[in-house]
């Protein structure tokens, strides 16, 4: 399996191991070491679990080529001639761009890649048969899936301005489009050395594309949940917020509830209060009114001993259930009469929602009835004191009785037997008695539930009198806030009148300036006329001049790179061209042999443009060997000596021939031979159309 390499990305991600496959296993430079104790990447034992790893390519991730990083690949490569690297390099716009978003200066972010992509073209040169170049492009898909020429990346967000701009910075510089277009054409290039190692590179490749395809879904997904997330949280913000208002207002509305219940609560509590307190004075009544029936029948039963006071004391018990009977029809007709004020109480709350008014006087009148039937209960108890009053002057009556009774006691025997009669007749009336009191309890009771509920109509009365008293203050601030609006309105329109005033004074000012303006509008857009003209013609002075710097600069390059390419050339070919031994002379023939066979060798029309050489012992195809490439002749009009020297730096470096080095490695790729080449409308239209070819 190859190396795969790649250069640059850590100016487009933060972590750009993101983009390979889970089970893809990472190299180093320190496992590329052929010093270090693992310098091979087959050789280590792997577990089971790994052997899925071990089916994919290595990966190394370099954010530059340095002499370290050169130097420990070179080894590897030079330690098997079967190892291969597959070097991905990055586009110049996306990675331009990526650095500007960074906010790395325009000018270092050249220099950057620049150097970078000069590292990347020298390694390749130096080991061209074991190594594959592969660019990579953000967020476009390559042409050909079977292409290895361009590796689609996962798109960097940042602003499109970043990009605009790295595309124009690389529009101005043309040495970056050289050496783009020189990466491509190498990139596209495939030696019969390599083409063994092509399909374990589109393997592993498209294994990479798969991963960036996946982790592209997946950053939209991401995107998308971000979305929604971001959503809910909002959702959740104004649920939240609701939530306060509404907590704060129910605390407003339970505190002012709480303030209306303690208070209506202490009213109740005094209400209560005196009802309590009229409850113990009747009450006290009453149990005077028990004392004086129980002292009563204590006097009853000793007059029962004597049979003239029983007789008497018929009669009076007799009277006493005749009036008991009566109370108790008084006491039917007042728990009627309560209830139908209780009625009449229900139907006057009904009707209060209707009307405030009519409820309060209905209440009045309930309140008023109320108090008539606890008047009417007052005065039958009244009653029932006066009767026992007269049951008291009775028992004197009695008593005085007793005394004659002294004087009947001879009678007393002849009446025994009667007597015994009427002790049957006593238990009897005793069973009455206690049914009596039975039923007075039953009556206390029945007192005291109507209390109970006279004192709820009380507190039903309360209420809705706070609640009108409520209603009756509302109305009032109300109407105190209608007449500070009325008040407001007032200032208002006051206020709209200046208002309106001082905009027509401004309306007056602003035409007498608009009528300024008017006229001094000519002479600005005279005066606008004459400034354009003076921009045009300074930028048209601007571009001669930078025109004329970069020809000069270009002059001068090229004469630098000509004097190194002829120091290089002399002191490399100086001796061997005078040196007749056996492999020279072979190599020489094979040279010569190579030249006349190639279109960019025209020997016609070598001869024509260089007459001196008739006379000459040497061949055309020898003389441009030995001595017209170091005059700087051309061997065809196809093909420039001195433009193929300038324009590859390495060549005029290494000071090769510039013909052999075209036939041997430079056609291969692609490189440029003469100077209209040059003038293609673009870099990448020219590597298309070889890359169609």
């Amino acid at each position: 399996m190859p190396l795969v390499i790649y250069l640059g990305l850590h100016a487009i991600m933060r972590e750009p191991a993101s983009i390979l496959p889970p089970e893809q296993r990472q190299a180093t430079l320190a496992v590329l070491n052929v010093n270090a104790p693992t310098a091979t990447l087959d050789e280590e034992e792997h577990s089971p679990a790994e052997e899925a790893k071990d089916q994919l390519a290595p990966v190394l991730l370099l954010d530059t080529l340095t002499e370290e990083a050169v130097g420990t690949i070179s080894q590897w490569l030079r330690q098997d001639t079967a190892n291969h690297i597959a070097l991905i390099w990055l586009q110049p716009v996306p990675y331009i761009a990526a650095r500007l978003a960074q906010e790395a200066d325009a000018e270092s972010a050249l220099q950057e890649w620049q150097h970078m992509a000069n590292a990347t073209l020298s390694f390749f040169r130096q080991h061209r048969r074991q190594v594959t170049l592969v660019g990579a492009e953000l967020g476009v898909e390559s042409p050909a899936q079977n292409d290895i020429t361009l590796l689609t990346l996962p798109a960097v967000e940042h602003a499109p301005l970043y990009t605009l701009a790295a595309t124009q910075l690389l529009a101005n510089n043309t040495a970056l489009q050289e050496i783009a277009s020189h990466l491509l054409a190498s990139s596209a290039c495939v030696y019969p050395q390599t083409r063994s190692e092509r399909s374990n590179v589109l393997t592993a490749l498209a294994c990479h594309r798969q991963t960036l395809q996946h982790l592209h879904t997946n950053e939209q997904q991401l995107n998308n949940l971000k979305e929604r997330c971001s959503k809910a949280e909002n959702q959740l913000a104004q649920l939240h917020a609701e939530k306060q208002a509404s907590e704060v207002q129910f605390n407003k509305q339970h505190q002012a509830h709480q303030a209306a219940a303690s208070k209506k609560q202490a009213e109740l509590q005094q209400q209560l209060n005196s009802t309590q307190e009229e409850n113990e004075q009747v009450i006290t009544e009453l149990h005077k009114v028990q004392e004086t029936l129980e002292t009563t029948l204590l006097e009853r039963d000793a007059a029962r001993k004597q049979a003239a006071e029983l007789k008497k004391a018929q009669t009076a018990l007799e009277q006493v259930q005749k009036e008991k009977a009566a109370l108790e029809t008084r006491l039917s007709t007042a728990t009627t009469a309560h209830q139908q004020a209780k009625k009449a109480a229900e139907d006057a709350k009904q009707q209060a929602q209707k009307s405030s008014q009519q409820q309060q006087a209905e209440h009045n009148k309930a309140l008023v009835s109320v108090q008539e039937e606890n008047d009417l209960i007052i005065a039958e108890l009244h009653k029932v004191q006066e009767t026992l009053e007269t049951t008291l002057h009775e028992r004197d009556a009695a008593r005085k009785q007793a005394a004659e009774l002294k004087k009947a006691q001879t009678a007393l025997a002849q009446v025994q037997k009667e007597k015994a009669a009427l002790q049957t007749q006593l238990t009897a009336e005793q069973a009455t008695v206690q049914k009596v009191q039975q039923q007075h309890q039953e009556a206390q009771q029945q007192v005291s539930r109507l209390q109970q509920e006279l004192t709820s109509t009380k507190e039903e009365n309360e209420l809705v009198i706070a609640e009108l008293h409520r209603l009756q203050e509302l109305l009032e601030s109300k109407l105190i806030e209608r007449d500070a609006l009325v008040k407001q309105r007032d200032n208002i329109r006051v206020q709209h009148g200046i208002v309106i005033q001082q905009r027509d004074s401004a309306l007056q000012q602003l035409d007498q300036r608009l009528a300024q303006l008017q006229q001094l509008h000519p002479e600005l857009k005279k005066y606008q006329e004459e400034q354009t003209s003076l921009y045009g013609r300074l930028e048209r002075y601007q571009k001669q001049l930078n025109i004329q710097k970069s020809e000069f600069q270009q002059v001068l390059q090229e004469q630098e790179i000509w004097l190194q390419w002829l120091r290089a050339h002399a002191t490399r070919y100086i001796t061997a061209t005078y040196r007749y031994s056996r492999a020279y002379r072979k190599a020489l023939s094979q040279q010569i042999a190579l030249l006349e066979v190639s279109q960019h060798f025209d020997k016609q029309w070598y001869i024509e443009q260089n007459p001196d050489i008739a006379n000459s012992n040497m061949s055309p195809a020898e003389h441009y060997i030995k001595v017209g490439a170091l005059e700087g002749r051309n061997p065809s009009p196809n093909f420039d000596t001195d433009f193929y020297i300038t324009q590859n730096h390495d060549v005029a470096e290494a000071g090769h021939h510039p013909l052999l080095h075209f036939l041997r490695h430079g056609q291969l790729e692609q490189r440029l031979t003469t100077y209209e080449q040059r003038q293609l409308p673009s870099p990448s239209s020219a590597v298309s159309g070889v890359s169609h070819e």
